[in-house]
């Protein structure tokens, strides 16, 4: 007889009580989500090192502004602090959040029913403001979710290399983490440039700028 474990057991019994989609495909949209915050995580990193603000300052004009007042501001300021490479991997950085930002909102603000194999996402149309079915399947989904993590680490990258402030014995740049017990070094260097992610919508907002 095989035995299930008390962890599978909840896991199927409590997925199964809601009719948002199957239990896979709402595991993607969760990473697609938290994946999100970390992407905006790194651009208020950026805000707060680039205007100099304690972090209380830093929270309360930052999520006074849209994603693209943020980037604005970020990008308007990178040259005076940071190489022209850097800002080169910023400002793509920039074009990746936002197709990640607008997978997000797509998911996020869409009615989700499952549907046979995949689910469906019911939102209105912008152009016609006609309530539309899109179908997305498990694939699309989990795309979205690794695109936006890929993207998340990426930002963090940058972040690391661009907030560098020391070099050690081998001519290495460094990154001293206050928050880090010892104050531990971390090498840091400027990432190499992932895919574009792939747009739950077409054509993507990013695009459309």
């Amino acid at each position: 007889m095989k035995s299930l474990s008390l962890g599978s057991v909840m896991s199927d019994t409590w997925s199964s009580r809601f009719q948002y989609g199957h239990q896979e495909h709402l595991e993607a949209i969760g990473i697609t989500i938290v994946a999100w915050n970390e992407i905006e995580f790194v651009m208020f990193t950026l805000y707060r090192a680039l205007l100099g603000l304690k972090a209380a300052t830093a929270s309360s004009l930052f999520y006074d502004h849209s994603n693209s007042e943020r980037f604005k501001l970020i990008l308007a300021i990178a040259p005076m602090k940071f190489g022209a490479k850097t800002c080169d991997h910023l400002e793509l950085f920039r074009r990746y959040a936002v197709i990640c930002n607008d997978n997000r909102n797509f998911i996020a603000h869409s009615s989700i029913r499952r549907s046979s194999e995949d689910i469906l996402a019911n939102k209105i149309r912008t152009k016609d403001l006609v309530w539309t079915d899109y179908k997305l399947t498990l694939s699309q989904l989990r795309q979205a979710a690794e695109d936006a993590d890929r993207v998340a680490k990426y930002g963090k990258a940058i972040v690391l290399y661009a907030l560098a402030g020391e070099v050690n014995e081998d001519g290495e740049k460094v990154f001293r983490n206050p928050n880090m017990r010892g104050n531990t070094h971390f090498p840091a260097a400027l990432p190499k440039t992932p895919a574009q992610p792939m747009s739950l919508t077409q054509p993507p907002k990013a695009d459309r700028e």
